[in-house]
């Protein structure tokens, strides 16, 4: 990690003649190698006795011969040496000090959850004609970017958590988080209300900031319980809709425009569609979907699809899916399940099946699990909440996924692209646990299960990791990733000893999304994971709305429009482009509402044609610049 206070460290010399001849064994080949300095820890004063002893050295030893310098300069050395020469790798070198960002799991999610409101937000400022205030919303980045800014707290926020300065550091880091939820929500509130030609009717407008067609199931605030019963579309038809236990109404969205919207209508008679779903004990069943809950320990024992009549739970593994974990400690050897389980049927319709699990835990108040079915959708949602006790001898929360795939390949999203574990990894990558960004997959050679995770970003596999050798050196990290077809969703902990919190207490949500599948395609596993995290939007709207015009449309369902940029009256300023497939693809852009004057792609000379043909490779991207 670093070389520290040369003047007191007696042993410096031993300690480098042993690293040069650690890497004569290895055959290195290069003349030069970089020793990292600092003072007494990784963040220090300048040592005023370095200038001197590095003379001193010098004067006294022909070779090795240390020079000052920066890692610029080193490295700029460096290449101009050995640069034609140098061999080439590829992988993603996966991070070992992630897993504090589970110290503050409520902010985590939080701060997750706003970076996507506020894409959302400049989507729909650009379909509504809204100028956004550009001061806020940088300021919501800033925020968003401070919080996740890689130091969490104090250098003592673990051996001294009560210390005024600890807290202080902690109060300013979470309120980087909360501000951006707030301030988010309220820009994305404020470009909801634009355009809305009249309010305080009956009509429903329902909003897709992505860039395919979408079929969603929607919750709206009822406005009047006694009159509206039901949801039909802007011409009267029947809609697929359910009146919940929160006295929300639910309705099926379907096929609403890529970056545009779709109107439906509050209406008074009885939902058309009746419920004739089977009731089974401690379960639920659509005409998709079989579940069933182990009331042992609240884990889904059963997932069976019944179009393919493949089971999904591997209930042998913490009861099966969702299984919550407690470790107490830093070995799963002291690991605690939940007990006195109690299941009850939250919803039951002809659109949303809900049932709920409560329990008790070690470390925990209670676990509240809640289930969803969906009536014409894929998949399944599952919503956690764990009301945390304060502790602060080290502890883990963990919710088990143990899937049924046979000999799975195991792949996982970061954002611009996918990563299998060990194959797409680079030597000395981090095995024990792996950073997110939206969806993990488990697939056989035709058919798998994505699972998205919003909030929570850590996922182990295989097992869960024992954390004893972790301040032992390397040989406490694992070098391979277990095998099978088990992920491990790491929600909270305090194992890391400095910078991160010592302890967090209160209510938390972690939302999950599991879609069973054929073959895998990772266009289908990116449009999942997108689609969990940003939701179809609703807004009230007059009786002389019309539908919101899309922005463009792209010929290639593999390309997603990850982000808008706006200026004044929602003009779209840039655009980023992703290739969701890992294959090459061509595509055009029909615009709709938005018809740039003059298209360039960032950092490319020579203007475009607006009918252009693109081209993107596997998984590569594309900044679209408009005037």
């Amino acid at each position: 990690h670093q070389t520290r206070s040369l003047r007191t460290n007696h042993d410096f010399s031993n300690r480098l003649f042993a690293y040069l001849d650690e890497l004569a064994l290895n055959n290195y080949p290069y003349k030069m190698v970089q020793i990292r300095y600092t003072v007494y820890s990784d963040n220090g004063p300048v040592d005023p006795t370095l200038s001197d002893f590095v003379r001193e050295w010098n004067d006294k030893y022909i070779t090795p011969r240390l020079v000052i310098g920066t890692t610029e300069a080193m490295f700029s050395k460096f290449e101009r040496e050995y640069g034609a020469d140098l061999p080439a790798f590829a992988g993603d070198f996966t991070p070992y000090w992630e897993d504090g960002a589970a110290s503050t799991a409520r902010e985590t999610g939080l701060n997750r959850k706003a970076s996507d409101r506020a894409i959302q937000a400049e989507v729909v400022s650009s379909l509504t004609g809204f100028s956004l205030n550009r001061d806020t919303l940088e300021t919501v980045w800033k925020n968003i970017h401070l919080y996740t800014e890689h130091t969490w707290g104090a250098w003592n926020s673990v051996s001294d958590p009560d210390n005024a300065g600890v807290k202080g550091q902690w109060h300013i880091k979470q309120q980087f988080a909360l501000e951006a939820d707030r301030l988010s929500q309220k820009l994305l509130a404020e470009a909801l209300t634009v355009n809305q030609k009249g309010q305080g009717g009956s009509i429903v407008e329902v909003i897709n900031t992505l860039s395919w067609p979408r079929t969603g199931i929607v919750r709206i605030k009822n406005p009047d319980p006694a009159k509206y019963k039901s949801i039909v579309t802007a011409d009267g038809k029947p809609v697929a809709s359910q009146m919940l236990s929160t006295g929300e109404i639910a309705f099926l969205a379907n096929k609403v425009p890529p970056l545009g919207s779709k109107l439906y209508r509050l209406s008074a008679t009885e939902p058309s569609v009746k419920t004739n779903f089977p009731q089974i004990n401690n379960g639920i069943q659509n005409s998709r979907f079989r579940l069933l809950i182990d009331t042992l320990n609240g884990s889904i024992s059963s997932l069976l699809d019944l179009t393919t009549g493949r089971e999904y739970a591997d209930a042998g593994l913490y009861g099966g899916i969702n299984g919550f974990v407690y470790i107490k400690g830093l070995s799963p050897d002291r690991a605690f399940v939940p007990s006195d389980i109690r299941v009850r049927i939250k919803e039951s319709g002809p659109l949303v099946q809900t049932i709920e699990v409560t329990a008790k835990s070690e470390g925990v108040e209670k676990v509240v699990r809640e289930i969803s079915l969906l009536e014409g959708l894929d998949y399944v949602l599952i919503t956690n909440r764990i009301n945390k006790i304060a502790r602060r001898e080290k502890e883990a929360c963990y919710f088990a996924f143990p899937f049924k795939v046979d000999k799975p390949v195991v792949r996982y999203d970061i954002g611009w692209g996918m990563v299998r574990p060990d194959c797409d990894q680079l030597a000395g990558a981090c095995r024990d646990f792996f950073s997110v960004q939206r969806w993990v997959d488990f697939s056989a050679q035709d058919y798998g299960i994505t699972l998205v995770t919003c909030e929570a970003p850590l996922v182990e596999f295989g097992e869960i990791s024992d954390e004893t050798g972790h301040n032992s050196g390397p040989r406490g990290w694992k070098t391979a990733t277990p095998g099978g077809s088990v992920a491990y969703s790491f929600v909270m902990n305090n194992y890391w000893h400095t910078n991160y919190k010592a302890d967090q207490e209160g209510w938390t949500e972690f939302s999950y999304a599991l879609q069973p599948h054929e073959m895998f395609r990772s266009a289908g596993a990116y449009r999942f994971g997108y689609e969990q995290d940003y939701p179809l939007l609703t807004r009230m709207v007059g009786e002389n709305q019309i539908p919101l015009e899309p922005l463009f449309l792209l010929s290639a369902p593999e390309v997603n429009v990850t982000g808008i940029q706006t200026g004044p009256n929602g003009k779209i300023r840039q655009m980023r482009l992703f290739n969701m497939s890992g294959k090459p693809v061509e595509f055009t852009i029909k615009w709709g509402k938005f018809h740039p004057e003059e298209l360039y792609i960032a950092n490319h000379p020579g203007k475009l044609s607006s009918d252009a043909t693109l081209a993107l490779p596997a998984y590569g991207i594309m900044t679209l610049t408009c005037e």
